[in-house]
């Protein structure tokens, strides 16, 4: 699965996007203004939360059908984990590697702070709201598995 095509292209489609923003947010960090840098930070926020939307129903909308699919679900029930500890490990194991991504655009929103305009606290907001809306859209995900 990481060996696949799919995962480079997309992984060198993501590096080019942030290599992208961080040069526009280097290369015009003078030129916006304070307004402008608001407005880039809600940009970079807003594309960072729809990407936590689909990355979080895409992680979890196969978590449980495709154990049920694959006949591994009766193997797993018969473990001494309760169904409960089952459902959270799986939802945990497919969160981090989302939340690892939404980590991944917090240094353009770093650089937007730190050419002044942004206080501390907007990004803490931003952080908040995309981790929010990843786990309610994978909880989702994980409801349509099931």
């Amino acid at each position: 699965m990481a060996r696949d095509a799919k995962f480079y292209r997309g992984r060198a489609l993501g590096a080019g996007a942030i290599g992208l923003a961080s040069l526009m947010v280097v290369y015009y960090g003078g030129l916006l203004g304070p307004m402008g840098k608001q407005i880039f930070l809600e940009v970079v926020g807003r594309v960072l939360a729809a990407w936590a939307i689909f990355a979080g129903v895409n992680s979890t909308s196969d978590l449980i059908s495709s154990e049920r699919r694959e006949g591994t679900l009766e193997l797993l029930f018969l473990t001494p984990l309760r169904p409960l500890e089952i459902l959270l490990g799986k939802y945990a194991a497919a969160n981090l590697v989302s939340l690892v991504g939404i980590a991944g655009g917090f240094p353009i929103l770093a650089m937007v702070m730190n050419q002044a305009g942004v206080a501390m606290g907007q990004l803490l907001h931003v952080a908040l709201g995309l981790a929010i809306a990843l786990l309610v859209s994978s909880g989702l995900g994980l409801l349509g598995s099931s």
